[in-house]
């Protein structure tokens, strides 16, 4: 069969479930198709790579950004920071397959993480793929033949990954809300009633687990429990319509080239060297002009001259600082009219409810999650 001549079916494929997916994936095996393997439905699309008919790596979908960041973390927790500072360089040269697969090469080939890990991860990444290809009412594909060259020597039975994907999609069905996606996001949408039915305890924890706005499959990694085990923990409150799923965007790559022509600036206020060991390497490597000023809120009239996009303070500088810095920031506010954020360590239920009556626009603790923190950054600074 010649690959290269072949056109989109006529009739999409009514749910491609594991045995559709073997039946499509063994004819590839068994011509030794090497190439792009395009499957789409009515609103995404992804791309498997295939060498000799064997898979090399896999992309696209709802949140292709989201999902190897989730995956960089969860596998490679030693060197995520670095493989995520690496993305742009990387996008901005030519690829030899895809930029995410590249990128991990060069990491594998730099010996800074190793076969094992590179395997299990993307092993996971394509059975996470089949299992969203498995909730699409219906796939149309089409194959383009290219020439791929194998830079790890890791292939992958598609076979297996099938098998693993349709567990995950049987165990998904166990959660009661099987025709959501988990790349859905739990927000609180009722939250004086969310309160009035949970403790104190309770309600901190879920507004805390909640504020950044992640995605189920986020959400569970970052608690370190299985996402099916998040949403029984959820159920309850999502079917009282205190807590509805949405929809989120992927999240967006920091052109660093743009940032030069037209650098944001963020000023902090913080007396803690604590915050600006997290935040300034971060916030130079992404472009942005950053500059702490210690004593900002005795001197706002200078402050307001510098004209700053988006202002960061410490929640215990204001705290402790008396009415005078309260009504300075108030001020602040009145005269800059930008967002600010409001970090803080680790806090009473009490003093989260001060910290957020001062009306500044995200309340923010440490540690933070680098990438999470500059695509936040981002919703602010478009």
């Amino acid at each position: 069969m010649n690959h290269s001549e072949l056109k989109l079916p006529s009739n999409p494929i009514q749910e491609f479930v594991a045995s559709k997916q073997i039946q499509l994936f063994q004819s590839l095996k068994q011509s030794q198709f090497t190439g792009e393997l395009w499957l789409h439905s009515t609103q995404y699309k992804w791309v498997i790579y295939f060498y000799l008919g064997r898979v090399l790596y896999a992309t696209g979908g709802r949140h292709p950004l989201r999902r190897w960041r989730r995956q960089v973390y969860l596998f490679f927790p030693e060197v995520a920071g670095k493989l995520m500072a690496k993305v742009n360089t990387v996008i901005e040269q030519s690829s030899t397959i895809c930029w995410e697969y590249d990128l991990l090469c060069i990491f594998r080939n730099q010996e800074l993480i190793s076969r094992e890990q590179l395997l299990k991860m993307i092993k996971q990444q394509v059975t996470e793929i089949l299992f969203d290809l498995t909730q699409s009412k219906q796939i149309i594909y089409e194959l383009k033949e290219r020439k791929l060259n194998p830079l790890n020597n890791i292939l992958i039975d598609p076979n297996d990954v099938v098998v693993e994907g349709w567990k995950l999609w049987q165990h998904w069905q166990t959660a009661r809300i099987a025709d959501r996606s988990p790349d859905t996001s739990p927000i609180i949408t009722q939250p004086e009633q969310l309160q009035s039915r949970t403790s104190p305890k309770t309600y901190q924890a879920l507004q805390k687990l909640l504020a950044d706005k992640l995605s189920l499959r986020e959400l569970a990694l970052q608690i370190d429990q299985d996402v099916v085990q998040l949403v029984r923990l959820l159920i309850p409150y999502i079917q009282q319509g205190l807590i509805e799923l949405v929809d989120i965007h992927d999240l967006t790559i920091v052109n660093n080239q743009k940032n030069q022509i037209k650098k944001q600036l963020i000023i902090s206020i913080f007396d803690n060297n604590v915050f600006n060991e997290h935040l300034e390497p971060l916030l130079k490597d992404t472009g942005y002009y950053y500059l702490n000023i210690s004593n900002g809120l005795e001197t706002v009239a200078d402050l307001v001259q510098l004209k700053p996009d988006l202002l960061f303070l410490e929640w215990q500088m204001i705290k402790n600082g008396g009415s005078q810095v309260k009504a300075n920031l108030t001020k602040l506010q009145e005269e800059l009219n930008k967002p600010m954020f409001l970090f803080t360590q680790k806090t009473g239920f009490l003093e989260e409810i001060q910290a957020k009556s001062t009306g500044c626009d995200r309340l923010i603790y440490l540690p933070i999650i680098p990438d999470t923190f500059v695509n936040l950054i981002q919703q602010y600074l478009p």
